[in-house]
Protein backbone atom coordinates (compact mmCIF):
# COMPACT_ATOMS: atom_id res chain seq x y z
CA UNK A 1 0.00 0.00 0.00
CA UNK A 2 1.69 3.01 -0.95
CA UNK A 3 2.44 5.76 1.90
CA UNK A 4 -0.29 9.04 1.82
CA UNK A 5 1.41 12.39 0.83
CA UNK A 6 1.61 14.55 3.94
CA UNK A 7 3.16 17.54 1.99
CA UNK A 8 0.73 19.48 2.45
CA UNK A 9 0.21 19.36 6.41
CA UNK A 10 3.46 19.68 7.37
CA UNK A 11 3.56 22.97 5.17
CA UNK A 12 0.86 24.35 6.79
CA UNK A 13 2.60 22.80 10.29
CA UNK A 14 5.56 24.42 8.93
CA UNK A 15 3.89 27.85 9.20
CA UNK A 16 2.35 27.74 12.28
CA UNK A 17 5.45 26.52 13.84
CA UNK A 18 7.98 29.47 12.17
CA UNK A 19 4.66 32.02 13.55
CA UNK A 20 5.10 30.83 16.47
CA UNK A 21 8.98 30.81 16.95
CA UNK A 22 8.95 34.43 15.28
CA UNK A 23 6.48 35.78 18.25
CA UNK A 24 8.15 34.14 20.82
CA UNK A 25 11.86 35.42 19.52
CA UNK A 26 10.42 38.69 19.24
CA UNK A 27 8.64 38.64 23.15
CA UNK A 28 12.00 37.84 24.48
CA UNK A 29 13.57 40.45 22.57
CA UNK A 30 10.91 42.95 24.11
CA UNK A 31 11.06 41.68 27.55
CA UNK A 32 14.63 41.48 27.65
CA UNK A 33 14.88 45.22 26.47
CA UNK A 34 12.76 46.09 29.35
CA UNK A 35 14.89 43.99 31.54
CA UNK A 36 17.84 45.51 30.51
CA UNK A 37 17.12 49.22 30.18
CA UNK A 38 14.17 49.15 32.93
CA UNK A 39 11.62 50.82 30.50
CA UNK A 40 9.11 49.92 28.11
CA UNK A 41 10.08 53.12 26.12
CA UNK A 42 6.49 54.58 26.59
CA UNK A 43 4.93 57.03 29.07
CA UNK A 44 3.44 55.51 32.20
CA UNK A 45 1.23 53.18 30.83
CA UNK A 46 -1.10 52.70 33.74
CA UNK A 47 -1.09 54.58 36.96
CA UNK A 48 -4.66 53.97 37.62
CA UNK A 49 -6.66 50.71 36.35
CA UNK A 50 -9.74 52.95 35.74
CA UNK A 51 -7.79 55.45 33.38
CA UNK A 52 -5.58 53.70 30.86
CA UNK A 53 -4.51 55.96 28.45
CA UNK A 54 -4.14 54.31 24.87
CA UNK A 55 -1.12 56.25 23.57
CA UNK A 56 0.98 54.28 26.66
CA UNK A 57 0.39 51.43 24.55
CA UNK A 58 1.42 50.64 20.78
CA UNK A 59 -1.79 48.97 19.84
CA UNK A 60 -1.32 50.13 15.91
CA UNK A 61 0.45 48.93 13.11
CA UNK A 62 1.64 52.34 12.40
CA UNK A 63 2.29 52.34 16.64
CA UNK A 64 4.30 49.80 16.43
CA UNK A 65 6.39 50.87 13.21
CA UNK A 66 7.71 54.49 14.64
CA UNK A 67 7.82 52.56 18.40
CA UNK A 68 10.43 49.97 16.56
CA UNK A 69 12.00 52.75 14.73
CA UNK A 70 12.71 54.70 17.88
CA UNK A 71 13.92 51.83 19.74
CA UNK A 72 10.76 50.96 22.41
CA UNK A 73 10.88 47.43 23.74
CA UNK A 74 6.79 47.40 24.25
CA UNK A 75 7.02 47.95 20.47
CA UNK A 76 8.74 44.51 19.96
CA UNK A 77 6.39 42.98 22.73
CA UNK A 78 3.91 44.15 20.65
CA UNK A 79 4.79 42.86 17.23
CA UNK A 80 5.14 39.42 18.71
CA UNK A 81 1.50 39.46 19.76
CA UNK A 82 0.50 40.61 16.35
CA UNK A 83 3.00 38.01 14.78
CA UNK A 84 0.88 35.81 16.99
CA UNK A 85 -2.44 36.83 16.70
CA UNK A 86 -1.43 36.72 12.54
CA UNK A 87 -0.13 33.22 11.99
CA UNK A 88 -3.02 31.45 12.36
CA UNK A 89 -4.50 33.41 9.68
CA UNK A 90 -1.26 33.19 7.51
CA UNK A 91 -1.86 29.33 7.63
CA UNK A 92 -5.54 29.17 6.32
CA UNK A 93 -3.82 31.75 3.67
CA UNK A 94 -1.26 29.24 3.10
CA UNK A 95 -4.07 26.15 3.07
CA UNK A 96 -6.19 28.48 0.42
CA UNK A 97 -2.93 28.61 -2.11
CA UNK A 98 -1.50 25.07 -1.34
CA UNK A 99 -5.30 23.77 -1.93
CA UNK A 100 -5.56 25.75 -5.18
CA UNK A 101 -2.14 24.22 -6.20
CA UNK A 102 -3.32 20.93 -5.97
CA UNK A 103 -6.72 21.66 -7.64
CA UNK A 104 -8.55 20.67 -4.62
CA UNK A 105 -11.59 23.15 -5.45
CA UNK A 106 -13.76 22.07 -2.64
CA UNK A 107 -11.13 23.21 0.06
CA UNK A 108 -9.75 26.22 -1.45
CA UNK A 109 -13.43 27.36 -1.35
CA UNK A 110 -13.50 26.42 2.35
CA UNK A 111 -10.53 27.91 2.94
CA UNK A 112 -11.15 30.95 1.11
CA UNK A 113 -14.31 31.39 2.70
CA UNK A 114 -12.91 30.70 6.44
CA UNK A 115 -9.84 33.23 5.45
CA UNK A 116 -12.71 36.11 3.61
CA UNK A 117 -14.50 35.97 7.43
CA UNK A 118 -11.07 36.53 9.01
CA UNK A 119 -10.14 39.43 7.04
CA UNK A 120 -13.87 40.72 7.57
CA UNK A 121 -13.72 40.15 11.40
CA UNK A 122 -10.22 42.24 11.65
CA UNK A 123 -11.68 44.78 9.68
CA UNK A 124 -15.03 45.45 11.32
CA UNK A 125 -12.67 45.22 14.57
CA UNK A 126 -10.46 47.33 13.51
CA UNK A 127 -12.87 50.29 13.90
Amino acid sequence: MAEPDNTLELTLAKVLSLGVLVSGGLLILGLAGMLVTGQTGYPAAVTDFSRVRPEAFPHTPGAILAGLREGRPLALVSLGLLVLILTPMLRVASAVVLYFRERDWLYTGIAGGVLLMLMLGMALGAR
